[in-house]
């Protein structure tokens, strides 16, 4: 048997990665149960391994955004996309083990600084949101087809089923409550099909010590739309 072998375990509730070399084996596994298909770790990852394939749909759900790592040896296991997840949905495995968040390496090592966060409670999907950015949600309800895409995938119930009339006059069958908890996960903007929706990330909220480059990289691929 040659090495390193990479297995995939995938269900209704899971997709792990798993990467064994001889004696020891390291992990991706993604919750399904709680991604809502933000992309947060896409976005995040060092190596760009962590990939999206729902582009030509256009309507969406849940269970079409989930990310898979197609290339289990183009990932370095470094624990970002762990960290940075904003449901709890990624978790990092050394030897069958969950690696805790304070424990993986980069983490240890001052690599990624602490991040500032609030835990609210996603009113629709009842998942938990760990929310440490800033930022506005932007749309355009003239690019709107009413797919209700954003409406199948937000986790707060920040956009509902009403009717509406755009200021040129056209309808709609969609609406964003700018007083909902939305968390500005971008999920939204993932799913939807048209482009009319655009999460833009202002501030991420972070304190104590972190390395160069590494960190500042990764705000700058955060804070990219889309």
């Amino acid at each position: 048997m040659s090495y390193p072998r990479v297995e995939r375990i995938v269900n209704d509730h899971k997709n792990e990665v798993i990467l064994s070399f001889y004696s020891k084996n390291q992990a991706i596994e993604f919750n399904k149960d709680l991604c809502v298909g933000c992309y947060v770790c896409s976005k995040v990852c060092p190596q760009e391994a962590i990939k999206q394939y729902h582009h030509n749909l256009v309507k969406k759900k849940t269970e079409d955004m989930y990310p898979d790592i197609p290339d289990a040896e183009k990932c370095s296991y470094c624990g970002t996309c762990a960290y940075m997840c904003p449901f709890s949905a990624i978790t990092l495995k050394k030897d069958g083990k969950p690696v805790p968040l304070e424990e993986i390496e980069i983490v240890q090592a001052k690599v990624l600084p602490k991040l500032e966060s609030q835990i609210v409670k996603c009113k629709k999907s009842g998942t938990m949101a760990k929310v440490y950015v800033d930022g506005k949600v932007k749309i355009n309800w003239d690019l709107c087809v009413s797919c209700m895409s954003c409406f199948e995938v937000c986790p707060t119930g920040a956009f509902f089923k009403e009717e509406k009339v755009s200021d040129k006059g056209k309808k709609r069958k969609v609406d964003f409550n700018v007083r909902a908890t939305c968390v500005k996960c971008g999920a939204c903007e993932n799913a939807c099909s048209s482009g009319a929706i655009k999460v833009k990330v202002d501030k991420i909220n972070y304190s104590g010590e972190y390395k160069e480059p590494f960190w500042s990289e990764l705000l700058k691929r955060s804070q990219k739309s889309g």
